[in-house]
């Protein structure tokens, strides 16, 4: 197989969900981090400092990715709105190897909808970049609600926490509402398909 230039790139996914968190973090506390490292800041070249940014960004981005999986991924078995409603329609119309639970099935039947519907799927993907955009913002506003306590600034761990807490939110509730749009248009494909 022949690769082409294009063949690499930054998708809607990767952007909103990883480097846009990295960039916000590098932003906040860049200068600190990469003084952890032993580099005590980016060059003055423009050029060279951008292209440092983007780079640091998209690696503090992976990290904060890594993080939030571990840390918030249990937003996927809450049962905000209606989603278990939405699921119990689909739950045995999804073959899963046993243990099956609802992020099994979210999983399941987005791969069915990747391939047979690409307005579906587009329709998810862009849900899905939101809720990972909010999960990498929920680390990065832990971490800097972390700086803003060592830095001992009430204003600041007051706010870093309440954005942390908004962003939280709003990741769990995105989780749950991409999940019920999936076991949706997972029922009406299927229910077409039948016919």
């Amino acid at each position: 197989m022949e690769y082409k230039p294009n063949d690499l790139f930054v998708g809607v996914l990767d952007f909103f969900g990883i480097l846009v968190p990295g960039a916000v973090l590098m932003f906040l506390h860049g200068s600190a981090l990469l003084a952890l490292l032993g580099k005590p800041d980016l060059p003055g070249d423009k050029v060279f400092s951008w292209i440092g940014f983007l780079v640091a960004s998209l690696l503090l981005g992976h990290f904060l990715t890594a993080i939030g999986v571990l840390l918030l991924n249990r937003a996927f078995s809450w049962p905000i709105g209606d989603v278990d409603r939405y699921y119990k329609e689909v739950e045995a119309r999804i073959p899963l190897p046993v243990p099956s639970n609802r992020k099994s099935a979210f999983h399941r039947a987005y791969s069915y909808i990747r391939l047979k519907s690409a307005p579906g799927i587009t329709e998810i993907d862009r849900q899905v970049a939101e809720y990972k955009l909010f999960r990498g913002l929920t680390v990065a506003f832990i971490i800097d609600f972390a700086f803003a306590v060592a830095a001992g600034d009430v204003r600041h761990v007051l706010v870093s926490a309440f954005v942390a807490l908004f962003c939280w939110y709003r990741f769990a509730s995105l989780v749950c509402w991409t999940q019920q749009m999936t076991f949706e248009y997972f029922a009406l494909l299927t229910k077409t398909d039948q016919s």
